[in-house]
C-alpha cells in the first residue's frame, strides 16, 4: 500500500514533513523513515509506504504535469494521491478550515488589453475573462463552457466516499493561474432563465464577477491555481479515482499579502501545521485494511 503526498510551496512541505517526523519520531510509533522524504511500516505481510513529493512550484500546468510523471515513474504504481495546500477563501469565515475539493471550475482563459486615452496607450493593462468558457450564451454559440473537474473520492461518485469516512467537509475550487486579490463583485444576470441553462450574453468578464458567479452555487468556495490542472490530468491517465485534495484555507482574497500574525508567525506557515493533524487523519483512514475491495 503506497500512497504519495504531494506539496507546492516551501510551507505547505515544511508542514508534510512534520508529520512524516512525528509519525515516525521513536517507539512506539509502528512507523520508520525510508530516506528523508518517505516513512514505512510493517502491517502482516504488507508494508505500508507513505511519500512526500516536494514540487516547489504552483500552477495547473505544473501540478498536471507532476501528477502524470509520477504516476508514469513510480513502480509499483501509488494506491492514492493527496494533494495537500494552501487557498484562499472567499468568506472571512471560511478562514483558517480545512476542506476536500469535490470540483474545480477554471477560472482563466480571458484577455488582456492596453488601456487606452483617446488612442494613447497609457502603459496600464485591463485583465478581463471571457465568459462563453464559464456559462452558456446566447446564440449564436462559438464555444461551450469547460465543465468543472470532479473529483470522485469527494463527490460521492468513486470507489470510496471520503466525506463520509472522515467527516471532512467539502468545497469548490474556482482555479486560476495567477494570484487573484480583488473582492467578489456582484454576479452577472442572465439574459433567458433555464431551465436547462441560464443564458448569457457574451462578454468580457472582470474576475469580480466571474468569481461571484461561480460562487452563486451552493457551498464554500476556495481560489488557488492547481485543482483544475490536477481534475483534468488525473482523468486523461484514468486515476482519477485515486486522487484526494485537501486544502487549508489560509486568507481571504483581499488580505492575500498580510501573511503575518499578531505575534510575527508566517500564518500561511502556521496554519498548514496546524492542520497537518487533520492530514494524518485522512491518510490514516486511506489506509484502513479493505477500503479499496
Amino acid at each position: 500500500m503506497r500512497i504519495g503526498v504531494v506539496s507546492f510551496n516551501e510551507n505547505e512541505a515544511f508542514a508534510v514533513d512534520s508529520l512524516l517526523s512525528d509519525l515516525a519520531s521513536g517507539a512506539p510509533s509502528p512507523w520508520r523513515r525510508e530516506g528523508p522524504q518517505a516513512i514505512a511500516r510493517d502491517y502482516g505481510t504488507d508494508t505500508w509506504r507513505l511519500e512526500h513529493f516536494s514540487l516547489l512550484a504552483q500552477g495547473n500546468v505544473v501540478a498536471a504535469a507532476a501528477l502524470a510523471a509520477q504516476f508514469a515513474a513510480t513502480n509499483p504504481k501509488l494506491n492514492f494521491v493527496v494533494f495537500y495546500g494552501c487557498a484562499g477563501a472567499v468568506e472571512p469565515l471560511d478562514v483558517g478550515e480545512v476542506f476536500l475539493v469535490q470540483r474545480a471550475h477554471y477560472v482563466s482563459l480571458g484577455k488582456v488589453a492596453p488601456i487606452e486615452t483617446e488612442g494613447d496607450w497609457e502603459g496600464g493593462e485591463l485583465v478581463t475573462l471571457k465568459n462563453k468558457w464559464l456559462c452558456h450564451l446566447l446564440p449564436p454559440v462559438d464555444a461551450e463552457p469547460l465543465a468543472p473537474g470532479v473529483f470522485p473520492l469527494c463527490s460521492k461518485s468513486g470507489p470510496v466516499d471520503v466525506p463520509a469516512i472522515t467527516g471532512l467537509p467539502t468545497a469548490r475550487v474556482a482555479a486560476t493561474d495567477k494570484v487573484v486579490t480583488v473582492p467578489l463583485g456582484v454576479a452577472p444576470e442572465a439574459e433567458e432563465p433555464g431551465p436547462p441553462h441560464d443564458l448569457y450574453e457574451k462578454k468580457e468578464w472582470t474576475y469580480g464577477e466571474a468569481l461571484a458567479f461561480v460562487a452563486a452555487t451552493a457551498g464554500p468556495l476556495m481560489v488557488e491555481m492547481e485543482s483544475f490542472g490536477i481534475a483534468r490530468v488525473a482523468e486523461a491517465l484514468d486515476i482519477l479515482d485515486r486522487v484526494v485534495v485537501l486544502r487549508v484555507t489560509t486568507d481571504t482574497l483581499v488580505d492575500h499579502n498580510r501573511t503575518v500574525t499578531p505575534t510575527g508567525e508566517d500564518r500561511q506557515r502556521e496554519l498548514l501545521l496546524q492542520a497537518r493533524g487533520v492530514l494524518g487523519f485522512l491518510l490514516a483512514k486511506l489506509y484502513e485494511p479493505g477500503l479499496l475491495q
